[in-house]
């Protein structure tokens, strides 16, 4: 009973802390410098998860970011007041079939990040959509892997080819240097210290998922999941 009632305290604990990091993410995003990122873009909320939004709420969100006078930064991201960058992982279709057209009307510059094997098949870009992203002079276009692994319980061998292959495969088709990787699942627990370091071994400019704001001196930019925090910025 001892132990069980310990475990609870530490569990009940862990939950206040999480809860005191969404909270303080939440009222710096309205000041300060983050990245924003997105998956997919859907038509209807019935099509809706935890890590899509929809067509609406994409464009208000936006809308409210220029009306706001928000700065919008390419990569890398500039670490200054009231400065974003928007990136979307994965590569669905959604983005260059709903998102590109309202950033393009606003001349926003946005990261594409893509998972290779996903190229081409149901509800992602071509190389095609790709391409002509990369070429539009607004979006800069990242690895996210071959294959979309968890890189904590990858080999060093398996680890290398990931970050590799990808970049190798996607400049060939775009005939571009790529310089961003984004990790996949991107947590602390998900990326291991010396995957960190051997994705810097490879790319410029390294991203992961930790949900807090942009400071200086950080080694990986840190990534907010912005359908996390619906309520307050996707209305």
């Amino acid at each position: 009973m001892v132990i069980k009632s310990k475990l609870l305290i530490m569990i009940n604990m862990f939950f206040i802390y999480l809860s005191r990091i969404y909270t303080k993410t939440i009222r710096k995003m309205d000041t300060n410098s983050y990245i924003a990122m997105f998956h997919d873009i859907v038509e209807d909320e019935k099509q809706q998860d935890e890590y899509s939004v929809t067509r609406k709420e994409f464009a208000n969100y936006i809308a409210s970011l220029v009306h706001s006078g928000w700065n919008f930064s390419g990569s890398p991201p500039t670490v200054r007041k009231k400065s974003i960058q928007l990136t979307f992982d994965d590569g669905f279709s959604s983005v260059y079939h709903t998102a590109y057209p309202i950033l393009k009307k606003h001349g926003i510059p946005f990261t594409v990040f893509i998972t290779v094997d996903y190229i081409g098949t149901d509800g992602y870009m071509t190389w095609e959509n790709i391409t002509e992203l990369c070429n539009s002079g607004l979006c800069r276009i990242g690895s996210h892997t071959l294959s979309h692994p968890l890189f904590r319980f990858l080999t060093l061998r398996q680890k290398t080819e990931e970050l590799c292959r990808s970049k190798e495969r996607i400049e060939k088709f775009i005939h571009t240097e790529v310089t961003d990787f984004a990790f996949p699942y991107g947590s602390f627990y998900a990326v291991d210290y010396k995957s960190r370091k051997l994705a810097k071994k490879y790319y410029q400019n390294v991203y992961t998922t930790t949900g807090i704001c942009l400071h200086s001196n950080q080694s990986c930019y840190p990534r907010i999941n912005v359908p996390f925090y619906r309520k307050k910025h996707l209305k």
